[in-house]
């Protein structure tokens, strides 16, 4: 039986199906959509204390849809969706001009435009086309590091994000170019929600794995579709276990030995 979370989330594939070159086919006893590139995993709120479901082909991108955040994030599910189905508008990021951005501007922006929304940064810029912000960047301030008795300073890329609606072709490249040449930087170091992606674009750009990190548990109310990191189930037995499969650790060092 579907149920109203997975009828929106299947109604919206069928619409952005229209407009693609993917062919959908929907598989509603398991709780998964399946295209020809890719794999979507739906989870309702009467999953969610069940194993996480399994991308049964690597080659295929997967995106894992829990209810609460379908609710609270809706426009974010609905871009990346259509960006994995190619219905995103595309601007080449050669055509964009690189800023740098205040606190107020990027919070506004990821706020609006990342599923995690905004944290604190050090270092924040843009890309804008034709006057419009349509992708941004953060990193923290350097960190000292050691390896050994050996010290050197690290840079943790925090954020990024495209404008909703929009792809920008090579727009991760162009920030992370210009941050590494205009800071010298020679450490970088990134975390990827295996929920959300595998960190292709990152791997492709230089990065390479370096561990995984189990994620922090998390509960969220379905009555409210607030998540929290406390668990009060002995003073309120609506809340549900978050499932989660943690996110990989990414390094790019660049440093000369």
């Amino acid at each position: 039986m579907v149920n109203l979370f997975s009828s929106e989330v299947i109604n919206f594939l069928n619409e952005c199906g229209q407009n693609s070159q993917e062919k959908i086919a929907i598989e509603i006893t398991t709780n998964k959509i399946e295209g020809n590139n890719f794999i979507f995993l739906l989870y309702p709120y009467n999953s969610y204390t069940e194993t996480l479901l399994e991308n049964s082909n690597a080659k295929k991108k997967s995106l894992h849809i829990f209810e609460d955040l379908w609710r609270t994030r809706t426009e974010i599910y609905k871009n990346k969706i259509q960006s994995i189905l190619g219905s995103n508008q595309t601007i080449a990021a050669r055509a964009c001009q690189i800023v740098k951005l205040d606190k107020i501007n990027a919070d506004a922006f990821f706020n609006k435009n990342h599923l995690h929304q905004s944290t604190t940064a050090g270092h924040k810029y843009g890309l804008i086309y034709k006057n419009k912000l349509v992708a941004a960047i953060s990193f923290s301030k350097s960190r000292v590091m050691t390896d050994g008795q050996i010290y050197y300073r690290s840079y943790e890329l925090i954020r990024f994000s495209n404008q909703l609606g929009y792809t920008v072709t090579g727009g991760l490249n162009k920030l992370l170019k210009h941050f590494i040449e205009e800071k010298n930087v020679q450490h970088l170091m990134t975390y990827i929600d295996l929920n959300w992606g595998d960190g292709k674009a990152f791997l492709d750009f230089g990065f390479k794995e370096n561990g995984q990190v189990l994620e922090i548990e998390s509960y969220v109310d379905p009555s409210t579709h607030q998540r929290s990191k406390e668990n009060n189930l002995a003073s309120n037995q609506q809340l549900l276990k978050v499932p989660h499969l943690g996110s990989k650790k990414l390094i790019l060092d660049l440093r000369n030995y």
